[in-house]
């Protein structure tokens, strides 16, 4: 059976979607990557590029459309200072504006740099509602005020690892959206270090920039067939 050039081509570039992943939003870029691309340092002693970001989210609009490259790249810094910088390294309205804009805006990924005066945060179990019995512990026993409790100490440092290591739906939206407030009464005397990634979170490693080297055995084929 004779098969046209275009059949070949769409079952070329189905295969290339299935190898790289094409359409798993739970794939991200690294964030050292990003940043080599779009131009910026992750440094948490910059609050000033970190409040400039913010800034420039706020005035393009980027909590609605985040689609221009603007929105993008700015997003990517406040997130990607957010997720590794210390809470105290960063300007008091990162936390809360960072959800404003999740939604809606590409994430990358890097783990939070560690803290050599804090204990390790247990596992983190995203398959589970560990995360949001942690939260209902925690305000049933009103932590947010007073976090000194050793029961509230176990149902932060869950809270904590779930909401900063599991896929952002993980929790539910009051656990998501609250965490910020256990944090402020929780973190200073319950803080633990979330667990490690491989090599150094700042630089860019082969590999780390989400592309798949498989897709390239897959896309040379594509130039021997017209259209």
């Amino acid at each position: 059976m004779k098969i046209s050039s275009r059949c070949l081509l769409l079952l070329v570039l189905s295969a290339v979607a299935n190898v790289t992943g094409e359409g798993d939003d739970h794939e991200h870029e690294s964030c050292a990557c990003a940043a080599a691309e779009e131009g910026f340092t992750i440094d948490c002693s910059d609050q000033d590029a970190m409040t400039a970001a913010l800034a420039a989210l706020s005035a393009s609009d980027c909590e609605t459309d985040c689609s221009s490259e603007d929105c993008h790249k700015n997003f990517l810094i406040i997130q990607s200072h957010h997720d590794y910088c210390l809470e105290d390294e960063l300007p008091s309205t990162l936390e809360d504006a960072l959800h404003n804009y999740e939604d809606n805006c590409d994430e990358c990924e890097i783990t939070k740099k560690t803290d050599p005066s804090l204990e390790a945060c247990p596992a983190a179990s995203c398959t589970d509602d560990s995360g949001d019995a942690s939260y209902t512990t925690l305000t049933a026993n009103d932590c947010s005020n007073d976090c000194s409790s050793e029961t509230c100490a176990s149902a932060y440092r869950t809270l904590k690892v779930v909401h900063d290591t599991c896929p952002e739906d993980t929790l539910s939206t009051a656990a998501e959206t609250n965490f910020h407030d256990m944090e402020e009464t929780c973190d200073e005397l319950h803080g633990c270090n979330l667990p490690a990634g491989e090599g150094d979170p700042l630089v860019c490693n082969e590999g780390d920039d989400g592309d798949s080297p498989a897709a390239s055995h897959f896309l040379a084929p594509v130039a021997l067939f017209g259209m």
